[in-house]
């Protein structure tokens, strides 16, 4: 009987040595660090209490307001090398999540620099590293800056919401503007959101606010409208009246090329263009940014009442298979521009004998 039983402790420590070892259950609450560096160019000092405010949203659905996921805020500092530690959890990360890393300094609540391009996390649960280029929106001090704010006033508009960027038509003058995230902005997102339709629809919408100017994303200086408070938002996608689009200012898509629509590239990218603003100080020439089909291209323009033309036009020299034919084309008709002429959201420019040659269409960016 002793015997029987060593026998069976001696089996029962095999049998349980061999089974294998029990996986520990992943850890569904892994926080990921990311490492954020703020910096601006300008040579001044922040004034005391000036703060640091970084925040992380999911911008994944291009119909939905974004989603917050972190924020910190720090001391600033006087310094223009700023330093922040955003905590995330992993979770919030997984596709098809997109989480974007934005940041701005303020001084007694008066924004004095922003961020305007996003960064975005990596889905890898490891600490990671950002670093952000502030631009200066007013004077360090909690001053206005030089161009102080014009006075707000009620605006009634089509707005739209893409990914965590609105845009704004204004009905009674058909002007375009990107909306400022501040103030009100979130408040007109979720009115948005709840009164329109479906995703993707535009809504009407009365706001009390103030235009500016402001940089937009990488590009450059665009009018811009920051929302005080948010009157009514209505589910119709139109203005009573048809809206005439503005030359200046809006992103005119190419649609039809010497009476025919564009022959695309499968990898090139539809022509368009968008005029800037006459600067000061330089009467009847102002400056036009855009794309020829393959290449980004720059130059300047000349308008004066409906007569229209292009010069000192220049582009990146990249090569597109297949897309050069659409470049040259392209850019042969801005040569031969004289006139233009809206209609509505459309654009038509003219050579010298008054013939239509191109056709553009506006979009919303």
């Amino acid at each position: 009987m002793h015997r029987f039983l060593i026998v069976l402790l001696a089996l029962c420590a095999t049998a349980c040595g061999s089974l294998p070892a029990q996986t520990a259950a992943p850890d569904r609450a892994v926080v990921v660090t990311v490492d954020v560096t703020a910096s601006y160019r300008e040579r001044i000092a922040l004034p005391p209490g000036a703060v640091l405010e970084v925040t992380a949203a999911d911008v994944a659905r291009a119909d939905a307001a974004a989603r917050p996921v972190a924020s910190v805020r720090v001391a600033a500092g006087a310094g223009g090398l700023m330093q922040a530690q955003l905590k995330l959890p992993s979770a919030a990360l997984q596709p098809p999540a997109r989480v974007s890393v934005r940041a701005r300094v303020l001084a007694a609540e008066v924004l004095l620099f922003t961020s305007d391009t996003a960064a975005f996390v990596a889905p890898e649960p490891a600490q990671q590293k950002i670093e952000l280029l502030l631009r200066r929106v007013s004077a360090a001090g909690g001053a206005p800056a030089a161009s102080a704010e014009p006075r707000t006033q009620r605006y009634w508009g089509r707005y739209s919401l893409m990914a965590d960027t609105g845009t704004f038509i204004d009905c009674a003058s058909g002007q375009r503007l990107w909306v400022v995230q501040e103030e009100a902005n979130a408040a007109l997102e979720a009115a948005a959101i709840r009164a329109r339709k479906q995703p993707g629809d535009a809504v009407l919408a009365t706001v009390d606010g103030r235009i500016t100017q402001r940089p937009y994303m990488e590009g450059p200086v665009r009018p811009a409208l920051i929302v005080s408070s948010v009157v009514d938002v209505a589910a119709e996608a139109q203005c009573p009246a048809q809206l005439t689009a503005p030359l200046i200012n809006t992103y005119w898509e190419l649609t039809e090329l010497g009476g025919q629509p564009p022959a695309l590239p499968p990898h090139g990218r539809r022509p368009h263009f968008m005029l800037q603003p006459e600067p000061q100080g330089a009467p009847g020439v102002a400056g036009i940014t855009g794309h020829s089909g393959c290449n980004r291209m720059t130059g300047a323009y000349k308008l004066r009442g409906s007569e229209l033309s292009f010069e000192r036009m220049a582009g990146t020299l990249m090569a597109c298979a297949g897309a050069d034919d659409l470049e040259r084309s392209f850019l042969r008709m801005l040569n031969a521009v004289r006139t233009w002429r809206t209609n509505g959201q459309e654009l038509e420019l003219r050579d010298e004998g008054g013939k239509v040659i191109a056709r553009f269409q506006s979009r919303l960016m």
